[in-house]
């Protein structure tokens, strides 16, 4: 299963790119085929303030309607419009034109809770998915 090297990753497989004090927040490749066609996307409003844990999308497939998890606590800086007309962008390109928020994270954000890419491969094994 692909999962690039610069991301970290939780145990619900939401991929985060820290730059700075802003992160870029997806589903991973695993996750996205797990759950099958996405059909559409809810996604929060600018501006919104998120908590670490908090839903902050939700996904439609035709197996279920799923609450995803906000990774890190911050501020909604943008969102994916593009996947209120293509949801399927989820499907082809998890980790590029797929994303799905822009958060700007809160400073006392603690990133150790995440997982790097080794350890997420490790994790993905243990789970049987590699």
């Amino acid at each position: 299963m692909f999962a690039p090297e610069d991301l970290v990753y939780t145990a619900e497989h939401i991929w985060a790119k820290v730059e700075g004090d802003r992160a870029r927040i997806g589903l991973t490749q695993y996750a996205q085929s797990d759950i099958g066609e996405i059909l559409l996307v809810e996604l929060p409003e600018v501006g919104r303030q998120i908590r670490s844990g908090e839903k902050f999308a939700v996904i439609e497939t035709a197996k279920a309607i799923s609450d995803l998890k906000s990774p890190l606590s911050g501020r909604v800086l943008t969102v994916n419009e593009d996947l209120q007309e293509k949801p399927e962008l989820l499907n082809k390109s998890p980790y590029g034109e797929g994303w799905l928020i822009l958060l700007e994270v809160d400073p006392s954000e603690d990133l150790t809770s995440m997982m790097d890419f080794q350890k997420y491969q490790e994790f993905l094994k243990e789970e049987g998915a590699l």
